[in-house]
């Protein structure tokens, strides 16, 4: 059977495989990244269940422009964690590390691809729930199935609003390093010429 299955969907899995090694569940502390994971999903999602009822009731034009702005949100959340994800991924200047520093900045780096890969998964699931809502209200379907939607689409809102918050703190990680080497850099060029004087 493993045959018959698209390349992309072996190493979709195989890398997977990788980042649990790498990240664990969400790192090494699993009770920690689940409640970093669940409490903001809990607390977005059930404040979601008397606010869905209201919307679900609304005009047309109110539900769809909320569930409009909810959808962009979460496709521009996903460009920019795609975009930020590409740029976490290098390692700038190696040759200036030890190995034993490579190591441990491979793993760093390792480690926010992982969590960016999360708050990735919640944006996609966050624009994928805004349009199954959005099929559902036009659908005519019962409220009650727009509640049990909108929960679980404002859940993964509110993960996404606390990822997000993240996001520039890991920005900064990356850029220190950078900034840092660039720093040393500079120190031996100075160093060197100096010395050759």
């Amino acid at each position: 059977m493993p045959e018959l299955m698209p390349e992309e969907w072996r190493t979709a899995a195989s890398t997977l495989k990788a980042m649990n090694h790498v990240a664990g569940p969400l790192g090494h502390s699993y009770p920690r990244s689940l409640v970093a994971f669940v409490s903001p999903f809990v607390l977005a999602a059930v404040p979601a269940w008397f606010g869905m009822r209201v919307l679900a009731v609304s005009s047309e034009t109110i539900a769809m422009s909320v569930m409009a702005a909810l959808l962009a949100f979460g496709g521009l959340l996903l460009g920019f964690v795609v975009t930020l994800m590409l740029f976490t991924g290098r390692l700038d200047s190696p040759a200036r590390l030890t190995y034993e520093q490579t190591v441990a900045y491979a793993a760093r780096l390792k480690y926010l691809l992982a969590s960016q890969a999360m708050t990735l998964f919640a944006a996609l699931m966050l624009a994928v729930l805004a349009l199954v809502w959005m099929v559902m209200y036009a659908a005519k379907l019962p409220v009650s199935s727009l509640v049990i939607v909108g929960m679980a689409l404002s859940g993964f809102a509110g993960v996404c609003v606390v990822r997000m918050f993240l996001l520039p703190m890991q920005i900064f990680e990356l850029h220190e390093e950078s900034l840092d080497a660039a720093v040393e850099q500079k120190l031996v060029e100075n160093q060197q010429r100096y010395q050759a004087s």
